[in-house]
């Protein structure tokens, strides 16, 4: 019995665009980001000083992130390309979700920030006034990082570092999501 020869079967990848799918993901995982960052307002988990409880939330946005990303690609790879998908094409899949994500998430910040709870910048600058105590540091090196920290303690600024620093953890998480979901043949 002759070997069937599926490679005819398969859609061209170059002919297959994956930025719909993506973003419909991205926004998918971007609300749930939002969910989730009410959910730890609400339950006292967000506030700033409280490093543990703010190393779950980050871990969870990752678990999010990357729960979207496997499925994006999941879809992508099997609902559209016929089961067989590139590392390149799972990266550019994973990191597109990512960019929704993220760039909905940032939005929810700075209307947070700015709108919601216009107390939270300065519970920052509280919380970091404190750390910088508890390290020992005198009044005028406090005064010095106030000074400088001024520039970024502000909703847009705040939104805008968000934004970068979840791109950079979910840039290690799309390597790895790539590296499982890509599937050379069938």
């Amino acid at each position: 019995m002759e070997p069937i020869d599926t490679t005819e079967q398969l859609p061209d990848p170059g002919e297959v665009k994956f930025g719909a799918n993506a973003m419909r993901y991205g926004v998918y995982t971007g609300l749930v980001l939002v969910a989730l960052s009410l959910v730890l307002y609400l339950t006292g988990m967000s506030e700033p000083g409280k490093s543990g409880q703010q190393w779950i939330g980050i871990g969870l946005t990752i678990i999010i992130i990357a729960g979207g990303m496997v499925i994006a690609c999941r879809a992508h790879r099997d609902e559209e390309l016929g089961g067989v998908m590139s590392f390149g094409r799972g990266f550019g899949v994973s990191m597109l979700v990512s960019i929704a994500a993220t760039l909905i998430s940032s939005v929810y910040t700075f209307i947070f920030l700015q709108f919601i709870d216009t107390s939270m910048i300065q519970k920052l600058k509280d919380a970091q006034i404190h750390e910088m105590e508890r390290r020992g540091m005198n009044d005028d090196q406090i005064e010095a990082a106030q000074k400088f920290s001024e520039m970024i303690f502000n909703p847009g600024a705040l939104s805008l570092i968000g934004f970068i620093q979840i791109l950079i953890f979910t840039l290690i998480v799309a390597l790895i999501v790539s590296a499982i979901m890509q599937k050379k043949s069938l």
